[in-house]
């Protein structure tokens, strides 16, 4: 076969153009990069299985990026650094009043008492169980760990060590340890007790007899639901990308029944999946955080939509901080909370949408 000059020119000519249109093509299917701060030993099985199970069919690649405190974290997201974060509201609020650069979207995780009394926290008051802590009156003079000083949780202990008439400045010692070395520094006596999350009380319990003397439930007890970690978002970000965002919302809607249907009909398989990846644990050992902390079933207790905010549990922290003087006034829900890319979500999803 003999190609001329101008035949062999448009054959490249036209190659060229394939190789072009083939490389446009995949940069369009590439996946979205979205990644996502948490702090590191905290709850995150909702944004994992959004993350693993549904996120790829949405054409996002999600990226969770672990964080030693809530401080870093918050700054992280406020600058831009990393666009998505999953914090307590306790600590958003007083960021948000101070003008931080972000805005929350979603509730990622819940804890609450069920219709029966059952507390299905996320994080405990754990002692060592040698008697010498039998309830919440023996912790005067004592030191309590916390994530971060700045956590939600630091804030829930205070607002329930004043409602038992001790004072959290006067009585006790609060210092901050990250939640993987707080088993050890109970255990080790530096501290006396520990707002530590269920795995590290299994953690801790594997070690050396440790017991429960109180849950987060119990330390806002009036609220029916607490979104005790919410997805919050860079407000810079957020105008560029907002189609991504609903679309990660809805994963996590998505991932909210997955594990409510798994929990309910598949005795637990994928929430003890997601637990053995997120935290190295075995099967046994999985297994037994699940029966421990196991609130998707008893979700349809609540009121809450999936991905909701609850703005009672949001109306508390707002609360309890002006209380604990962290904020000067009580900051409205709607500088807080923006729920339009849920309401987006829902739509995608062919749901109807009840305002809270």
């Amino acid at each position: 076969m003999i190609m001329n000059r101008r035949s062999f020119a448009c054959g490249i000519a036209a190659s060229a153009a394939a190789l072009r249109s083939f490389g446009e093509a995949d940069a369009q299917t590439a996946p979205t990069p979205v990644e996502i701060a948490i702090i590191s030993g905290s709850g995150s099985e909702v944004l994992q299985v959004a993350a693993v199970k549904f996120a790829p069919k949405d054409g996002l690649a999600v990226k969770l990026q672990q964080f030693g405190n809530t401080s870093d974290l918050a700054q992280a997201v406020a600058a831009g650094r990393t666009p998505f974060g999953q914090l307590g509201m306790a600590t958003v609020i007083p960021a948000i009043a101070r003008s931080a650069n972000f805005v929350v979207v979603a509730a990622s995780a819940y804890a609450f008492k069920d219709k029966s009394g059952h507390s299905w926290a996320t994080n405990n008051l754990v002692v060592r169980d040698d008697g010498t802590i039998k309830t919440v009156a023996d912790l005067k003079g004592k030191t309590i760990a916390v994530s971060d000083l700045g956590s939600t949780f630091n804030y829930l202990i205070r607002g329930y060590l004043l409602a038992n008439k001790i004072d959290p400045d006067r009585d006790l010692k609060i210092i901050g340890v990250n939640y993987p070395q707080m088993p050890g520094a109970l255990l080790t006596n530096q501290v006396d007790a520990a707002v530590m999350t269920t795995g590290g009380y299994f953690a801790s319990l594997k070690r050396s007899p440790v017991k429960i003397i109180s849950s987060a439930p119990d330390w806002m007890s009036q609220v029916p639901i607490d979104a005790f970690a919410v997805l919050l978002v860079n407000k810079d970000y957020a105008k560029a990308n907002r189609d991504v965002i609903v679309r990660f919302v809805k994963c996590m809607v998505l991932a909210f029944d997955a594990l409510s249907d798994d929990a309910q009909n598949h005795g637990g398989q994928l929430d003890r999946e997601t637990l053995m990846q997120t935290t190295g644990q075995s099967e046994a050992e999985v297994t037994a955080i699940v029966k421990q902390f196991d609130y998707y079933p008893h979700l349809k207790d609540v009121t809450q939509q999936p991905g909701e905010v609850p703005l009672k549990a949001f109306e508390y922290y707002d609360d309890l901080l002006v209380k604990a003087k962290q904020v000067d006034a009580r900051l409205p829900a709607a500088a807080a909370i923006d729920s339009s890319y849920l309401r987006e979500a829902y739509k995608l999803l062919g749901r109807s949408w009840h305002n809270p």
